[in-house]
């Protein structure tokens, strides 16, 4: 089959028993050549010209998305609805599977996070066994898979309905980073230019709490707001959660019509947090 080629497109390293198939192959050729058997010359990796290509959506895509987007509003609409002191985490992520399959989304794009208090504080936390408790905040992290294509909403909110003061100071600060963020992605900006401004907002208003200490500029020099917001700010979307293509050095690739990016700040703020002043703890996020 590649016998008179030019090129192959092969993702080398990508799968090693595909390795092992293709260069078999090429090895087979180049030694019949008294049988007329030609190895192509070049071996090429197909991965940037495919990734370059998911990186932009059409409208058909785009509408699926929007789709996989409204279903997973839904679900986590639902939860908050059902949540309750004495419930278990994994019976709020019952409701929102039941959610995406009652609207035609047969699976989750990836495990869903349901972290009550402090388990909210661990990135990628899936175990969802523990009971939750009143006066504690609940996170979670979940979207459908609709049509092949990924949702991805992260949302905090408190068990029993009501936030503390403390609780909604540092639940305003997010969501002023997130509203933000969203008026400021638009075609000529950058992920890099975006997280700036939240990074800055957050801080200020770590600052304007107490829980950092000293100038907001020396702070975000210092990566001060780093042991509360240590993840990035937003990541490609697509048929994967964490979909494919190239963001440039820092994230400065300047977004285009058509690219689908996810905004999620947040702020961590754990048991054993060093804050200069004693706060609510637990993470809050969008």
């Amino acid at each position: 089959m590649l016998n008179g080629l030019d090129t192959v497109y092969h993702a080398q390293g990508e799968y090693a028993y595909a390795d092992e198939i293709v260069f078999a192959a090429l090895d087979k050729l180049r030694k019949g050549s008294r049988q007329n058997l030609k190895a192509p010359a070049t071996l090429t990796d197909w991965r940037p010209a495919v990734h370059e290509l998911r990186l932009f959506k059409s409208d058909e895509e785009l509408d699926v998305m929007r789709k996989a987007g409204e279903i997973s509003a839904l679900a986590h609409t639902r939860a908050m609805q059902k949540c309750r002191p004495g419930m278990f985490e994994y019976q709020l992520e019952g409701e929102i599977h039941h959610e995406f399959t009652r609207h035609g989304a047969r699976y989750p794009a990836y495990n869903t996070i349901v972290g009550g208090g402090e388990n909210g504080c661990i990135l990628h936390y899936t175990e969802n066994e523990s009971e939750l408790r009143d006066g504690d905040l609940v996170l979670i992290d979940a979207g459908c898979e609709f049509k092949g294509y990924a949702g991805d909403i992260t949302r905090t909110f408190p068990v029993n309905g009501k936030f503390t003061p403390a609780q909604r100071e540092i639940y305003d600060i997010v969501l002023h980073s997130l509203d933000t963020a969203l008026m400021l992605f638009r075609p000529g900006t950058s992920i890099q230019d975006v997280t700036g401004e939240v990074v800055r907002i957050m801080v200020s208003g770590l600052v304007d709490l107490g829980i950092l200490n000293g100038d907001v500029d020396q702070l975000i020099a210092d990566n001060a707001h780093r042991p509360f917001f240590m993840h990035g700010l937003s990541h490609w979307l697509g048929l994967d959660v964490h979909d494919v293509g190239v963001y440039g050095p820092e994230r400065s690739r300047v977004l285009e019509p058509g690219m689908v990016l996810t905004v999620e700040p947040g702020l961590y703020i754990a048991p054993d947090a060093r804050c200069a002043r004693p706060v609510s703890r637990y993470r809050h996020s969008y």
